[in-house]
């Protein structure tokens, strides 16, 4: 039997693109909507940023030297954000940048890995 995924939005979400999950019907587990965000973050200390690197490769793609690819649930970003926000100074800049799943498809890359619309498996090391 294969494993489904069906929406359940309640009042307050009737758009499915504002939903933050969905029910697998099959296996009748609750599984959290996952979003891509591009993070990049400019760190001053070397140390400083071999730390947040250690904390976003476990969490997403590295694309370039500071520049990551993470597709993360509302829940890992708010961990995510936590994390980096310990280690990081007020002298370092930090960004993340949501891509709205309908924009995927117009995402223009060179040189890189092109399988935006793939979802890998993270396994996040604690």
């Amino acid at each position: 039997m294969r494993s489904g995924c069906s929406r359940k939005n309640g009042p307050e979400a009737p758009d499915s693109s504002l939903s933050i999950g969905c029910v697998d019907e099959a296996e009748g587990t609750f599984k959290a909507k996952k979003q891509y965000y591009i993070v990049c973050y400019d760190i001053r200390d070397p140390r400083r940023w071999r730390k947040c690197y250690k904390i976003l490769n476990g969490y997403g793609e590295r694309l370039q030297y500071s520049v990551f690819r993470c597709s993360l649930t509302e829940k890992q970003l708010a961990e995510l954000r936590f994390k980096l926000v310990k280690e990081m100074d007020a002298v370092d800049n930090l960004l993340i940048a949501p891509i709205h799943p309908e924009y995927l498809k117009n995402v223009f890359v060179l040189n890189m890995p092109e399988d935006w619309d793939a979802e890998k498996d993270r396994f996040l090391l604690f």
